[in-house]
């Protein structure tokens, strides 16, 4: 078993605000995902320190409009070159995107 106060992701530079971030995502998605007329997906690709949400406006097919938010890399000892952008940055503002949106259709619901 893992010390949770030194998780392995830690040493990649992953820290408990990255962490925090990306589990608000994850609720935001669950909540979105309850809502009509919208598909929002959020899939973490570990070999690639990478988290993606994709925001989807009607049917999750071809033919509804799409809209690929973001694609976030995080800290990654593999491949520090990819870390040319501010991850806690973009982690908050796809949280704030995510939390407007819900806003926005939980009033239009209403």
């Amino acid at each position: 078993m893992t010390n949770p106060a030194n998780p392995p992701a830690a040493a990649h530079g992953i820290t408990t605000q990255h962490r925090l971030l990306i589990s608000r995502i994850n609720d935001l998605v669950l909540d979105l995902n309850a809502l009509d007329g919208l598909c929002v997906i959020a899939s973490f690709h570990g070999h690639v320190s990478q988290l993606s949400v994709r925001v989807i406006h009607g049917a999750y097919d071809d033919t509804r409009a799409r809209h690929d938010l973001r694609d976030i890399y995080l800290p990654c000892a593999i491949r520090p070159e990819w870390m040319t952008r501010d991850a806690l940055k973009e982690l908050t503002e796809t949280a704030s995107f995510l939390e407007t949106l819900l806003e926005e259709k939980t009033a239009c619901a209403n």
